[in-house]
């Protein structure tokens, strides 16, 4: 009786060995094939929990998880251009405290622009926009430029983002700083005009004008 349950137990187990394996395969052969939608699972997973962390006033996690979703949607396919070092920065960005008020931007996250599935990466460039905003006006304003800056090389065809960032550098007395970002803006065709507008009235003129003077419109036409 127990040669029988031993030798029963050991079918049994080969049993489930097997199976792991056959299913083990499976997924790696998946994995390599389909890379693009485990990338989608993987980005909506830490878009989930960027939310659920947020709900919990927990914005360092909420924006750690922000940060690596973002980062897959950098490797997805997407006919816009984005600046080279776009990577680099976006990794390089931290909040600079743990205030709760971080926490009401990751709340209110739109799930249908900001999916795997909608090709545009411009939506996520307001996001960086907003955090940046929120903390120039916290914190000292010099820590906002990293969200400026990325908020410009995830939708660089946008003028706006160019603008205020040039606008915040002329705030803080780095006026060449800020004609530099202007004058990459005119290589593109869209924003040029925009740019070259702030640079002749402002810029050369040394009138800045308040961190945020573009959020209406940001928010309305991006």
């Amino acid at each position: 009786m127990s040669k029988f349950n031993s030798k029963t137990t050991k079918t049994i187990f080969l049993a489930l060995i097997t199976i792991f394996v056959i299913f083990l395969s499976e997924f790696i052969y998946t994995v390599k094939n389909q890379p693009v939608y485990f990338q989608h699972i993987s980005l909506l997973y830490h878009l989930k929990q960027t939310k659920i962390k947020a709900h919990f006033n927990q914005p360092q996690q909420s924006f750690s998880h922000f940060i690596k979703a973002a980062e897959i949607k950098l490797n997805l396919p997407t006919e816009e251009k984005i600046q080279d070092n776009t990577q680099e920065l976006l990794l390089s960005l931290q909040l600079p405290n743990n205030q709760s008020e971080y926490s009401g931007i990751f709340k209110n996250l739109d799930f249908k622009t900001l999916s795997p599935y909608n090709s545009s990466i411009t939506k996520w460039s307001k996001v960086f926009y907003f955090l940046g905003l929120k903390i120039s006006g916290q914190e000292k304003k010099e820590l906002a430029i990293p969200f400026f800056q990325t908020a410009v090389n995830l939708a660089p065809s946008w003028g706006h983002f160019h603008v205020e960032l040039a606008n915040l550098y002329l705030i803080l007395n780095q006026k060449q700083q800020a004609q530099k970002i202007l004058h990459s803006c005119l290589q593109y065709k869209f924003p040029k005009k925009d740019c070259q507008e702030y640079l002749d009235q402002n810029i050369n003129q040394n009138i800045s004008e308040t961190v945020g003077f573009r959020e209406q419109k940001i928010t309305k036409e991006i």
